[in-house]
């Protein structure tokens, strides 16, 4: 079972997850959060919530086809747009918002294009994909496994100069190219600085969409972090570049080396009471530290502006202090900055009531909450994912809904006929009795291994190939029997089921460790032989190699020389390999798995594998969706003859159930089942019987036989699928 804190398979059988302690079967840790077990873009399993700002929201998932973690993040700006318990889709609220939600969406993606082509960047967050789902944006990023600085913080209280520089420098190296192409990050601080297990440094959470609202002149839309942001960031007209990520990298740098977090650059704007690193206990050479007071100038202009000068300066031992312009009298400050200070406390608290985020995010503190409580004849829909089938319907029992397959895909990760995804999802309000529909794992895409033994190089490759495998040559042998370049042996058995893609290794020949005394013989007949006789007929008459190929017939039954390279009679050296083709039989087809797919996909899928007629029957069923395939026959993965004829039966749902009729003048019921209430008069479900003393009413013509009465739909849940035709983009 794939684990869906840490994305590992948990095989203990346990609930909560050997690796990292996640208890399987929880739900968001917030109702606006993705539920564990959603499945995007038909590929990507969410699990639980990394981290979350004030416009974003950022998971674990699991790349199904690229078989890895992978990180996804979720534009959802808690100011704009939120998200109701039981639903995926994003409701974005009206008016103003509305726009803003809009535009800082469109910046969301665009952003992360532009960093898409920085993968080659090590210190950038490598950028795999992103599109356009739930109404909202994805950006699906590198998962990084190790700890950010904020967190080494926590544990060392400081940092030695030299490690903590060694990563201030990775840092630079990365903004120095992404700031050329007009990119700025605006939110470096030590949670954003990420060490890799390995050692290497990541920047992550470019935060310009955070930003891309502030255009609209609203100070609510910027959230900072004091102590690392600039004056600048403070302002809606503040001019910001390559100087705003300058001063933020060497607050940062500052918080590293001393333990200690900057004061505020608006309130060293009024009276600056910033002490030197060595002051603060660091130990450095001074051009060194002249190098960090100097990027952290409060005014812009006088600052370093660019990486490459901080690079420069750092690395240079006559740095210079520059000194910053004479400071402003404090009692004429800037009406702006006056207004921020002493609006500064109104802000937070208005804030509060209106982010789930807040104004200013030093602290990273989640507040839990259930999911929304069902009322009465209503239940919250359980978490199904990776559960097996019988699993969920003990669930789904207990938990007062009803569940059915839908569908059946491949998967990598979630084992054959565990539940991958389900819809509605967990945690939504739902009446009792409804259907929950599941998709099954069909588990991996698998293979039957060839016999290639025999076969020459070129044959034995593009055999392998058509079985979905890949060759792999280990060291060519001597041998006195295999000719040169014919496959001596191969790693896995013929026969043998394995994943498609699989390794296979094959020994080759490179034939007989001497020279072979070359001499005429005469070739003889060998077709219609058993190949292994015939093989033996050739070395007595003076052969010295043989190779195989294989084709099917028809006509010559499987074993049988079909034909040989060289015709009966004539004479030729007997060094020269004779190639024999060798009946398979009658061609046979491994039976695929239409499981739940529409009648048309299921015959679109036999059709392709090379079967024949497929004969289409109709059976209820009370585990698979009405309109899907419940069974067939010839079942999965056996062996049947090219084209032979297959059945499949398609599910009608569930079987009605009814009750007999009331003989109080009621219609009789002749279709041979009984008819449930509810059915004879759907229009009142709660309608009180008619009392037995009620007047009989005048006799009727018998009506006409009636055919049975429509099955009542199981649940009041309407599916409707989303479009996900929107921003799909690689960055690969």
């Amino acid at each position: 079972m794939l684990c869906m804190g840490c994305m590992e398979e948990n095989t203990s059988g346990l609930r909560v997850c050997p690796h990292c302690g996640y208890v399987a079967g929880c739900g968001p840790e917030e109702v606006y959060y993705l539920p564990p077990g959603v499945v995007l873009q038909n590929k990507y399993i969410v699990g639980r919530v990394l981290g979350y700002g004030g416009f974003g929201v950022t998971y674990i998932a699991y790349d199904q086809q690229l078989k890895r973690k992978v990180a996804i993040k979720e534009y959802l700006p808690s100011d704009f747009s939120t998200r109701s318990t039981g639903n995926l889709k994003v409701t974005v609220f009206p008016g103003e918002a509305a726009k803003q939600f809009a535009d800082g969406m469109k910046s969301f993606v665009q952003e992360a294009r532009r960093l898409a082509k920085f993968n080659d960047i090590h210190v950038v967050v490598d950028i795999y994909d992103c599109f356009i789902e739930n109404d909202t944006g994805y950006i699906v990023m590198e998962y990084l496994s190790g700890k950010n600085v904020k967190q080494i913080l926590k544990e060392v209280k400081r940092m030695e100069y030299d490690w903590a520089e060694s990563i201030i420098i990775e840092v630079l190296k990365g903004l120095s190219i992404v700031h050329k192409e007009g990119i700025i990050h605006r939110d470096i601080a030590p949670d954003n600085i990420f060490i890799l297990d390995n050692g290497e440094v990541r920047l992550i959470d470019f935060g310009a969409s955070r930003y891309a609202t502030t255009v609209y002149s609203k100070s609510l839309s910027v959230i900072l972090k004091p102590g690392y942001a600039p004056e600048e960031q403070y302002r809606s007209r503040g001019e910001q570049g390559s100087w705003t990520d300058i001063y933020a990298v060497a607050a940062t740098f500052y918080r590293m080396i001393t333990g200690k977090r900057p004061p505020e650059s608006v309130e060293r704007m009024i009276e600056d009471k910033l002490v030197p690193p060595s002051i603060a206990g660091a130990k450095l050479l001074p051009a060194k530290e002249n190098a960090i007071m100097n990027a952290l100038n409060v005014r812009q202009e006088d600052r370093i502006q660019t990486a490459d000068e901080f690079l420069e300066a750092l690395s240079n031992s006559r740095t210079k202090r520059k000194a910053p312009k004479k400071k402003r009298d404090p009692r004429k400050l800037p009406i702006w900055l006056a207004a921020t200070i002493g609006a500064a406390a109104i802000l937070t608290v208005v804030t509060i009531g209106i982010f789930s985020g807040r104004l200013f995010e030093e602290e990273e503190d989640v507040v839990e909450t259930d999911v929304a409580v069902a009322q009465d004849g209503q239940v919250n829909v359980p978490q199904f994912a990776t559960l097996s089938f019988e699993e969920a319907k003990e669930l789904a029992d207990r938990s007062g809904v009803e569940v059915q397959m839908s569908d059946e895909i491949a998967s990598d990760i979630i084992a054959y006929q565990r539940i991958i995804s389900q819809e509605p999802a967990y945690g939504t309000v739902v009446n009792e009795g409804s259907m929950v529909s599941l998709v099954i794992s069909g588990g991996t895409e698998s293979t039957m291994v060839p016999d290639v033994c025999e076969h020459e190089k070129e044959e034995a490759e593009q055999l392998l190939r058509e079985y979905s495998l890949n060759v792999v040559y280990g060291e060519p042998q001597t041998s006195e029997e295999i000719a040169k370049d014919c496959v001596i042996s191969q790693s896995i058995a013929a026969g043998t089921s394995v994943d498609a893609d699989s390794e296979i290794i094959l020994v080759l020949s490179k034939g007989t460790a001497e020279d072979v005394e070359k001499r005429k013989v005469k070739m003889i007949d060998v077709t219609g032989e058993k190949y292994e006789d015939a093989k033996s007929a050739l070395k007595k008459a003076g052969f010295v190699y043989v190779s195989k190929k294989e084709e099917y017939s028809d006509t010559v039954p499987a074993g049988e020389v079909i034909h040989q390279s060289i015709p009966a009679e004539e004479r030729v050296e007997n060094a020269e390999t004779v190639a024999l083709t060798v009946s398979l039989g009658k061609e046979q087809i491994r039976v695929p798995s239409v499981n739940l797919k529409t009648e048309s996909e299921a015959k679109k899928i036999l059709k392709k594998a090379g079967l024949g007629k497929v004969v289409v029957k109709e059976e209820s069923s009370t585990e698979v969706e009405a309109g899907k395939v419940c069974r067939q026959e010839p079942k999965v993965d056996k062996m049947a003859d090219k084209g032979e004829k297959v059945t499949i039966w398609i599910s009608t749902g569930r079987p009605v159930v009814s009750t007999p009729a009331s003989n109080t003048g009621g219609q009789q019921n002749t279709s041979g089942q009984d008819t449930p209430a509810a059915q004879q008069n759907p229009s009142q479900d709660n309608a009180p019987a008619v009392p037995e003393t009620q007047a009989p009413q005048p006799a009727q013509e018998a009506p006409a036989p009636q055919a049975p009465a429509a099955e009542a739909p199981a649940s009041d849940f309407t599916y409707v699928p989303e479009d996900n035709s929107g921003g799909n983009f690689s960055a690969n």
